[in-house]
C-alpha cells in the first residue's frame, strides 16, 4: 500500500502545483478547499472521496478557465492518471469494468471536445489519446479474461454423434446409438468471436499511437514521434508482427540518432538501450519508466534477441542469490517475458547482453 500512497501523493501534488499557477480571476478559494480535502482523503484512503474531489476540481478549472485552457487541460491529465491509477490499484468500491470504462468515457469526450476546439491535429490530443490507448489495453485485457464460455457462437451448441460398441457377448454384434455432445463448430465459432472482441481493443490501440506518430510528426515533435513509434513497435511485438515492429523501432531509433537536440542521447538510453518489458505502455504514460521485474535484490544477466525473447538467464550477484525459489520465480518470469529489442548503428542486434 504505501507505493500506491506514494503515486497519489504525486498526483495530488501535481494537481496543487496547478493551483499555485493560477490566475487572480480563478476561484481559488474553491480550488484550495478541494484540494486540501484530496489530500486529506489520500491520507485517510478515503479513495472514492479521492475521486470525487478530482472530478470536482476538473468541474472548477473547466467553469473558470474554460474546457480548452492550458489550465483545465493540466487537470484533465491530473485526473486521467487518477483514473488509470485507480483502476489499476482496485481502489474504488465500484468494480473494475466501471472504473475502466468511466475512464474510457472520460478520454473519449475530452478528445472530442479538445478535437472540435483546435482540430484533430492538435498537440493537446497527444496526452488523452496516449491516454485512451492505455484504457483500451486495459479493456483487452479484461476481455481476454473472459471464459469462452461467454461468447455466443453460431448454429447448434449440441450435435448428435454416433457411438458403437462391439457386444462380443451377443455375438459379435456391433451395436450403434447417437449420443449429444458439444459442437465442435460452436465452440470454434466461440473462440473466433473472442479473438475478434479482442481485436477490436488491439486495433483501438494502434489507431491512438498512430494518431499520435501523426501529431508528432506534423509539429515536429522528434522526441516524442520516436517514443510514439517505440510504442507502436512494442504494440506489433506482442502481437508478433515481427516486420512492423522492427520497422516501427528502427524510425523511433534513427530519429534518435540523428537528432541534435542535447535530450535525444537520454531518450536514447531510456528507450532502447535500458530493458523493457512490452508493451510498456500498460504501466506507463509517456516518459515513465517501464514495468520492472522484481529481482529480490540479485542482479540477472540475459541476453535479449531481435525477437524480443530473454535466453541464457543467469545471477550474477546479490545476496538473495541463494534463495533457490526466489531465483528460480525470476528467472521463469525474465524467461517468459517480452523485451523491446536491442539496436546499434546498424539496425537491430540479433542478440544482446544486458542486466537487470
Amino acid at each position: 500500500m504505501m507505493v500506491v500512497r506514494k503515486k497519489i501523493t504525486l498526483v495530488v501534488g501535481f494537481a496543487l502545483t496547478i493551483f499555485l499557477a493560477s490566475n487572480t480571476y480563478s476561484d481559488a478559494e474553491s480550488i484550495a478547499r478541494i484540494s486540501d480535502s484530496i489530500g486529506q482523503n489520500v491520507a485517510g484512503q478515503s479513495w472514492d472521496a479521492v475521486d470525487a474531489g478530482y472530478e470536482e476540481l476538473y468541474s472548477v478549472y473547466q467553469s473558470d478557465y474554460g474546457v480548452g485552457s492550458r489550465q483545465a487541460l493540466a487537470m484533465a491529465k491530473v485526473l486521467g492518471q487518477w483514473k488509470i491509477q485507480s483502476y489499476r490499484s482496485e481502489l474504488l468500491s465500484k468494480s473494475p469494468v466501471q472504473a475502466i470504462g468511466n475512464a474510457s468515457e472520460f478520454y473519449s469526450l475530452l478528445i472530442s471536445e479538445i478535437e472540435q476546439q483546435q482540430g484533430t491535429d492538435a498537440a493537446d490530443l497527444i496526452d488523452p489519446l496516449y491516454g485512451q490507448a492505455q484504457v483500451e489495453y486495459h479493456l483487452l485485457q479484461i476481455e481476454t479474461k473472459k471464459p469462452i464460455n461467454s461468447y455466443r457462437g453460431t448454429g447448434p451448441e449440441i450435435t448428435e454423434e454416433e457411438t458403437c460398441v462391439d457386444t462380443e457377448d451377443r455375438g459379435g454384434i456391433v451395436q450403434c446409438d447417437y449420443v449429444e455432445v458439444p459442437s465442435r463448430d460452436y465452440i470454434q465459432s466461440q473462440l473466433d468471436a473472442k479473438s475478434d472482441a479482442t481485436a477490436v481493443y488491439w486495433d483501438a490501440v494502434a489507431s491512438s499511437l498512430q494518431r499520435i506518430v501523426a501529431i508528432c510528426k506534423q509539429n515536429q515533435y522528434l522526441l516524442d514521434e520516436a517514443e510514439a513509434l517505440a510504442h507502436l513497435g512494442d504494440y506489433h511485438l506482442y502481437r508478433e508482427e515481427q516486420s512492423e515492429a522492427i520497422a516501427s523501432y528502427s524510425s523511433a531509433y534513427q530519429l534518435l540518432k540523428s537528432n541534435a537536440d542535447p535530450d535525444a542521447a537520454a531518450w536514447m538510453q531510456r528507450l532502447f538501450a535500458a530493458p523493457t518489458v512490452v508493451p510498456s505502455l500498460s504501466t506507463s504514460f509517456p516518459g515513465a519508466a517501464p514495468t520492472p521485474i522484481t529481482t529480490h535484490g540479485m542482479t540477472f544477466s540475459f541476453n535479449i534477441n531481435s525477437d524480443g525473447t530473454a535466453e541464457d538467464v543467469e545471477v550474477i550477484s546479490g545476496d538473495s542469490r541463494s534463495n533457490r525459489d526466489e531465483q528460480q520465480s525470476t528467472t521463469r518470469i525474465i524467461s517468459g517475458a517480452m523485451f523491446r529489442p536491442q539496436f546499434d548503428d546498424n539496425g537491430v542486434v540479433d542478440s544482446a547482453a544486458v542486466e537487470i
